[in-house]
């Protein structure tokens, strides 16, 4: 039985339950810090995290595609993870997706389709080199023909800009090109120019942005990039905080961070799920071809 943080829709218990051609479920795990911190508060008697997983992938049609993010070798456990390599005959582990950073920070794909790895670069920028990420790009063979899939972490701009800066210069901080975020986005969507034809390709981009949609009304220039070249799936509801993570990592303003777009070739819907277990709800994007 999933761990919720709140009650859930008939609308996304039907959408996990249903068999769909394409499928792809992203999660920011947070390195499983959350769940910890829940059974050591004794909030949580076991690991929710895991137990959410676990419950996912054994549903009656567990999504086509299952990513983790923020992600490093304790995240799981070693029966969650066999479990997923054994649902899913293949996968791709990008163990750092900040090449430059102290800490593991990996990306892990697991499908039911074949996947290869086309491009993967460092999103250098002229920040600070701890703060760089990795652009990474994977054709999925599907059997209704292949696909590109793009799954990001973007640094994170807005947490201490949010704590510095006067409400009502927020607009001009948080629209501003002049950060580490914006930068590598704009040079993501510059290699996914030279890979991908927009035109004539299916493309899925899906992951946390650390861009902001919508903050009161404000949307990071981030964001708005992708709005301009791709097409947005449509998350609505709030990623980031979870209520778990309030409970034992303390307030933060509610935002929509983790995003999906695509190429007009693949449309689709997006729902927020309200799982325990990390700090951002995961995200269900069901596609159609």
């Amino acid at each position: 039985e999933l761990a919720l943080e709140s009650p859930i829709s008939q609308e996304k218990v039907a959408a996990l339950q249903a068999p769909s051609p394409l499928n792809i479920f992203w999660w920011n795990t947070g390195w499983g810090l959350v769940s910890r911190k829940l059974i050591k508060a004794k909030i949580e008697s076991e690991n929710v995290l895991f137990q959410n997983i676990e419950d996912v992938i054994q549903g009656e049609n567990p999504p086509s595609l299952f990513i983790l993010g923020e992600h490093c070798p304790g995240t799981i456990a070693k029966s969650t993870k066999n479990l997923l390599n054994k649902i899913y005959p293949y996968s791709f582990e990008l163990k750092k997706s900040n090449p430059h950073g102290s800490t593991l920070n990996g990306i892990w794909v697991f499908s039911v389709w074949p996947l290869k790895k086309i491009s993967q670069k460092i999103l250098e920028t002229k920040y600070e080199s701890g703060t760089d990420r990795t652009y990474l790009l994977l054709k999925v063979s599907h059997p209704d023909g292949d696909f590109f899939l793009s799954p990001v972490h973007f640094y994170n701009p807005w947490r201490e800009i949010i704590k510095n800066t006067n409400f009502w210069d927020l607009p001009g901080v948080l629209g501003s090109q002049d950060n580490v975020n914006y930068a590598q986005i704009e040079l993501h969507m510059k290699y996914l120019k030279e890979d991908v034809d927009f035109s004539k390709d299916r493309l899925i981009v899906i992951g946390d942005f650390n861009s902001l949609k919508n903050y009161w009304w404000i949307t990071m220039t981030g964001y708005a990039l992708f709005q301009q070249n791709l097409f947005d799936r449509g998350v609505t509801e709030i990623t980031y905080p979870t209520l778990s993570s309030k409970k034992v990592d303390g307030d933060f303003p509610e935002i929509m961070i983790d995003h999906v777009f695509s190429t007009a070739l693949i449309e689709g819907s997006t729902l927020v799920l309200p799982l325990k277990g990390s700090d951002h709800y995961p995200i269900l994007f069901n596609a159609t071809f």
